[in-house]
């Protein structure tokens, strides 16, 4: 699999609070026993160019740091380190249970260094349970696209008011709301009383050639879905897609922090 990655300011935020998360394994063998190696990166580095990386990539997400919360940054690092030091200690068990953890421990910290109480991220990423199987999570509005078969779906939930007021049938459709409309409605919070937040899980299995967007809010609001299509259709070399997007996002404002990850498997 080949995985391209950029992470960045925008044309407007001062300061950087997405992360990147990447990371893969391998086998080590011994003469008594065989295991399982690690090597990670958590990325909140601006760039202006994408990095690419290939191999056994075991986990890939984001995190957004949300806006109107102080310390945005430090959440959405701590969300992704803790994430991943929790998932190299219980891959057997189901990322929502994971999740639940990193949101317990983000929470923890916050009630030791107090400034950091309220402080809140986003999160979007897939695991691989298999070679061939995927499984797809998200908390907030960060997403996780499929591009397969010239079609475009999204994997992962926002989890905004605007989709819970379309679900209801207080508005028709997501264009005909007002941007004020998209506040979250589930986030990673550090607090003790935000534990009750929804978590979204699907299962994927993986064809070869299919491709892989996960990305925080800064790309999908400067790009529709439609555009989005159309550059997975014309650009199959992952650093050219990923570089594509990212372009694209800010000619058309660069309005947020803008993070992608491009998988090509």
């Amino acid at each position: 699999m080949r995985v391209a990655y950029i992470t960045n300011t925008g044309k407007v935020s001062r300061n950087l609070e997405d992360a990147l998360l990447i990371a893969g394994r391998g086998y080590e063998s011994s003469d008594e026993d065989e295991m399982i190696i690690f090597s990670d990166s958590v990325i909140q580095t601006n760039m202006s160019e994408p990095i690419c990386v290939s191999g056994n990539i075991s986990i890939m997400a984001v995190s957004d740091g949300i806006a109107g919360l102080k310390y945005g940054e430090v959440a959405s690092f701590f969300t992704l380190t803790y994430l991943f030091e929790k998932y190299k200690l219980l891959l057997n068990l189901p990322m929502s249970f994971i999740i639940r953890k990193t949101q317990q421990a983000l929470s923890s910290y916050a009630m030791q260094q107090p400034k950091y109480y309220g402080m809140g991220a986003t999160l979007a990423g897939l695991r691989f349970v298999d070679d061939d199987y995927i499984e797809v999570f998200n908390v907030g509005d960060s997403r996780v696209y499929l591009y397969r078969g010239n079609k475009l779906e999204q994997l992962s939930c926002d989890h905004t008011l605007l989709r819970k007021m379309v679900q209801s049938g207080e508005i028709a459709d997501e264009k005909s709301a007002a941007n004020m409309y998209k506040m979250l409605d589930s986030a990673i919070i550090a607090s003790d009383d935000a534990n009750d937040f929804e978590i979204h899980i699907t299962m994927c299995g993986m064809r070869q050639g299919d491709k892989i967007l996960i990305c925080t809010d800064g790309v999908t609001d400067m790009i529709d879905d439609k555009t989005l299509s159309k550059y997975f259709s014309r650009y199959d070399d992952v650093k050219e897609l990923t570089q594509k997007i990212y372009q694209k996002a800010m000619k058309n404002g660069g309005l947020d922090n803008l993070s992608l990850v491009v998988a090509v498997y």
